[in-house]
């Protein structure tokens, strides 16, 4: 009996953040996590790799510029030109400060590119598949807090500038993309909303996470907040809901990672909070987590936070602020967990309250695992991914 050849692997080249080489963020995150869970049938390599290899080459930069002879060399040097005046235009405020960046793929290297956040050109083409958490104007408006007004201005000179540079822009323009995968809805309808894309190519998948280490069956004890920007993420908030809960739960206490104390050792130690710096990701996941009982999360700007998901996975119920896709993110109010107003500490003190008490805690920590395992899986996400590939390689083809 004769065995069928094995199908060839689907090339994919990952233009997505790669950690040491641009900043440690959720998005590297994403990029580690699908080079570590790859979809079904799936080879991925990641740009830094390719660069390295001589598979992928970026235009307006100097190891292009000092390779290039002849004709080439000319216009890798309007193309280096015309970068470092645009980086002066973002240096100076004008646009964003996220580059736009110009490839060209060795012929015959990979079926397919897949670029998260970042705003590309090709000078050849290939199906492309672009994907995206979130908008850079609720980024650059929450966390960077830019002034509305800056960020219009930002806003409009990134459109303009993409439009006449025949650029890829996860967050205004996308119309050479065969597939838009979106983390959320509340990001397809914001998309779509201000004409970024086309709705019938859009494909909602999220990030997908590894959760190694389920909290323990325990009665509920312990708050978590985790956030490096304390103010952006809610930290304050969170606080002032402690503050006033605190007196109600003498067995409870607030753990606090990865940002800088508002409270002195005194302080502290009287209110039942412990806190603690930055640590790194396997620490987090794997020692610090389990122990959290309930996460607070009432963010100002977010994505998708990669904590909430991982919380999820470890069925940790979260009570959220109603900021963008948050609410959509836990599976609605009720789900895997609660909801809140931004700034709203009676409101998440109510829920926090909730979220703790045994007889409730239980069926929420339940809901919040079933969420992830059906959500957030590496499995879930995985199938979902490779059909929006095998649909961007088919619209790519009659397109040609």
């Amino acid at each position: 009996m004769n065995t069928p050849p094995a199908a060839s692997p689907l090339r994919v080249l990952l233009l997505s953040p790669v950690e040491g080489i641009d900043p440690a963020c959720g998005d590297t995150v994403y990029t580690a996590e699908l080079m570590a869970s790859p979809p079904p049938g799936v080879e991925y390599e990641d740009y830094a790799s390719a660069l390295a290899g001589g598979r992928l080459v970026e235009h307006g930069r100097r190891e292009a510029l000092l390779a290039a002879r002849g004709a080439q060399r000319i216009s890798e040097l309007a193309s280096v030109g015309r970068a470092r005046f645009i980086d002066g235009l973002r240096r100076r405020g004008v646009l964003f400060r996220e580059p736009f960046r110009e490839f060209s793929v060795r012929p015959g290297t990979y079926d397919l590119v897949h670029c998260h956040v970042f705003s590309v050109s090709f000078r050849n083409r290939l199906p492309l598949v672009i994907s995206n958490a979130g908008l850079l104007d609720d980024l650059y408006l929450g966390a960077r807090r830019w002034s509305p007004r800056r960020v219009r201005r930002a806003v409009h000179g990134d459109a303009l500038l993409a439009a006449a540079m025949g650029v890829q822009h996860a967050s205004l323009r996308a119309p050479k993309a065969d597939r838009f995968v979106c983390f959320t809805d509340s990001l397809r309808d914001a998309l779509v909303a201000r004409g970024a894309v086309d709705p019938a190519q859009v494909e909602i998948i999220p990030i997908p996470v590894r959760v190694t280490r389920q909290r323990a069956e325990k009665p509920p004890t312990t708050i978590g907040f985790i956030a490096t920007d304390f103010e952006a993420k809610g930290g304050a908030t969170v606080l002032r809901a402690w503050s006033l809960i605190q007196s109600a739960l003498p067995r409870c206490r607030l753990l606090i990672v990865g940002s800088e104390p508002r409270l002195s050792a005194a302080e502290a130690l009287a209110a039942r909070v412990e806190w603690l710096p930055r640590v790194s990701r396997d620490h987090l996941v794997r020692d610090l987590l389990p122990s959290v009982d309930v996460l607070a999360y009432p963010t100002r700007a977010d994505g998708m936070p990669l904590v909430v998901l991982e919380a999820l996975g470890a069925g940790i119920p979260a009570a959220v602020s109603d900021y963008r896709a948050l609410p959509e993110i836990i599976g609605g109010h009720g789900n895997g967990g609660l909801v809140s107003g931004i700034d709203d500490a009676p409101g998440l003190a109510n829920n926090l309250l909730r979220l703790l008490r045994s007889e409730e805690h239980a069926e929420f920590s339940a809901r919040a695992r079933r969420l992830y395992e059906c959500r957030y899986s590496p499995v879930a996400v995985g199938a979902k991914l490779r059909s929006a590939y095998d649909a961007a390689i088919a619209a790519a083809r009659v397109v040609r």
